[in-house]
């Protein structure tokens, strides 16, 4: 699942973007079906989501990404268009079209952060590129390997004969934008993503990670508490560690049953709430920590017994 963000210089009340949507779907002879917090647009497996909410809030998460957008869209944001879909060529063709005709039509321009671009560069095409995607700056603290969660983790360890690791985070060592083929991990996110993937990584070296695993680092380390933003976040995070390999997604069927990329994101996308952080149990969907995501957390200085 990726991620397409419009912020416009004019305000789009929601049942203006709602029209604008149904036309949208109706020039390009495509099925469109209202959900409860989006509309969703095209046939399986090219959809898009369009979500109900136009709050410029929910595109930046600090003063210095604020700045960043308004110096680039030349005025203060007064809406974010937020436009997901699935990882297919179809899909990404249909949302630039309709991305660009919301910066058109609302004199906006796009964040393709969530694409493996930035805002207002798209994505590079190149081959290099191709093996790795990156998503937008998300800005919320500063990245300290040192900085623990005081008190008692959130959700029941679900594994029942794990062994308990001692693990500890240390200072972590100088590192390169190398490829997994060279026995490394690629170094190429903002400080504050890699401390929240970090984190939900070290979760799964003694168990498989939860949603509620996922709150819990996004309300006590990110400070996160608009349930909105928190889902922004977590489907961004989730889907980089999904699609580098660093966890595996799946659920609980008296062993863990994994599930495919795209079915995984999908129902993350489907099953997320909007309204509230999803309690432990409310989705079924669980992270397996790989091989790739010890290297991971080994190559940050994070150590286990």
């Amino acid at each position: 699942m990726q991620n397409l963000g419009v912020f416009t210089s004019k305000a789009v009340p929601t049942p203006e973007l709602l029209k604008f949507v149904q036309e949208y779907s109706s020039r390009n002879g495509l099925p469109c079906v209202k959900g409860a917090n989006d509309t969703v647009i095209g046939h399986s497996p090219d959809l898009l989501y369009v979500f109900d909410a136009t709050a410029a809030t929910q595109g930046y998460f600090s003063d210095e990404e604020f700045h960043a957008i308004e110096s680039q869209l030349g005025a203060v944001p007064e809406s974010y268009i937020n436009i997901h879909l699935t990882s297919t060529d179809k899909a990404s063709a249909l949302a630039k079209a309709m991305a660009q005709e919301v910066k058109r039509k609302w004199v906006g321009i796009i964040d393709y952060g969530g694409a493996g671009g930035q805002l207002g560069v798209p994505r590079c095409t190149t081959r290099a590129d191709s093996t790795a995607r990156r998503i937008s700056p998300l800005i919320v603290t500063s990245y300290r390997p040192e900085r623990r969660l005081q008190g008692v983790r959130v959700g029941a360890s679900a594994r029942t004969n794990s062994k308990t690791p001692c693990h500890r985070l240390l200072r972590p060592p100088e590192l390169q934008t190398t490829s997994f083929q060279e026995g490394r991990v690629p170094n190429d996110l903002p400080d504050s993503d890699e401390f929240v993937l970090t984190e939900l990584l070290r979760r799964g070296l003694d168990d498989w990670a939860t949603v509620a695993d996922v709150v819990d680092v996004l309300f006590n380390y990110a400070k996160v508490t608009d349930p909105i933003v928190g889902r922004r976040i977590a489907l961004r995070i989730i889907a980089t560690i999904v699609e580098r390999g660093l966890m595996t997604a799946g659920t609980i069927q008296g062993g863990f049953e994994p599930y495919t990329n795209e079915m995984a994101l999908d129902l993350l996308e489907r099953t997320w709430p909007t309204d509230h952080f999803p309690e432990l149990g409310e989705m079924p969907f669980w992270l397996d920590l790989t091989d790739t995501g010890k290297q991971w957390l080994q190559s940050r200085g994070v150590t286990w017994d």
